[in-house]
Formats: structure tokens, C-alpha cells, sequence
């Protein structure tokens, strides 16, 4: 009996290790309003302090074999890197399209003093960055190559929880 109780017990730690150090954290989401009605828009440029901000990438599982190479292919990215941030502030500027960009079930988050300024759907792939959501519409990245070169900089979450 006691070994039995043992044995569950590894097999609890072992679970809680995979999933927290292997980048598979269980992720709790709250909603965030916001509606975009321009062309071009940049939903970060009015963000002036960056001590506490972060930007969080939840990339859906389906979506890992068109991911840039270079990318790290874990479920959960997050930059908490200041210079990092701001040269994303300055990318991060889309242009709506009128078309579909299929389904789109990655995400991004991006937290300004611990609160939400912006959540969207996105899709990374070798050609392009997008984002898609009933409040932003169909938008494409107008800085694709700048922000590869940030998303590479993104570490995975070693955290067991995610509450966003």
C-alpha cells in the first residue's frame, strides 16, 4: 500500500515537472474589450512606462510546424525584457486587410502595469504575421522581419500556472 501511495506521488512530481519545465503551463484567461475601427493602427504607442510590462505568445499547438525556425516552439512565450519592449512598441503596427486569414487559435497578450492594453489572435509563419479578432478584424504586420527578430528573443514560461 505504501508503495502504491509512492508511486502516485512520483508520478504527480513527474507530471508537475513536465509541464512547467517543458513549457506546457495551464493557462487561465480572463477577456479584455477593445475595438479597433482605423486602418493602420498601433495599439501600444501610448504606452509610456515599460517597468512593468510583458508580452505573452500562447501558440497553439497546431501552429508549431509553421513556425519561424529560429523560434523556440513552446506553448508559452514571454518577454519581460524593457529594450525588447520598446523596439516591439515601435513594430507593432498593423494594417487591417479585408480578407480571412483562416482559423487563427495562437495568441497574444501584452500587459502594461499588470493589466491587459491588448489581446488578439495571432498567426506566426515563415511569411507572415497577423492578427485576427471580432474586435480587430483581419490585420497584417506592417514590421514582419524586425518583429521575427524580437519573437526570438521571447523565453519560455517555467511557470506551472499562467493567469492571464
Amino acid at each position: 500500500m505504501k508503495k502504491m501511495y509512492l508511486t502516485i506521488i512520483l508520478i504527480v512530481v513527474l507530471l508537475l515537472l513536465f509541464f512547467s519545465i517543458g513549457g506546457f503551463p495551464l493557462i487561465i484567461e480572463h477577456d479584455k474589450k477593445q475595438i479597433i475601427n482605423t486602418k493602420t493602427y498601433n495599439s501600444l504607442r501610448d504606452i509610456k512606462d515599460l517597468e512593468y510590462n510583458k508580452i505573452v505568445l500562447i501558440i497553439d499547438l497546431n501552429d508549431w510546424n509553421n513556425l519561424p525556425k529560429k523560434l523556440a516552439k513552446r506553448r508559452v512565450l514571454i518577454c519581460t525584457d524593457n529594450n525588447i519592449l520598446e523596439q516591439f512598441k515601435n513594430y507593432f503596427v498593423f494594417e487591417q486587410t479585408v480578407g480571412d486569414m483562416a482559423t487563427v487559435t495562437s495568441k497574444i497578450v501584452i500587459f502594461n502595469n499588470k493589466e491587459i492594453v491588448f489581446k488578439s489572435n495571432i498567426i506566426i509563419d515563415e511569411h507572415t504575421i497577423g492578427i485576427q479578432g471580432e474586435k480587430t478584424g483581419n490585420a497584417r504586420l506592417l514590421y514582419t522581419k524586425e518583429m521575427y527578430e524580437l519573437f526570438v528573443q521571447f523565453k519560455p514560461c517555467r511557470k506551472f500556472i499562467l493567469n492571464i
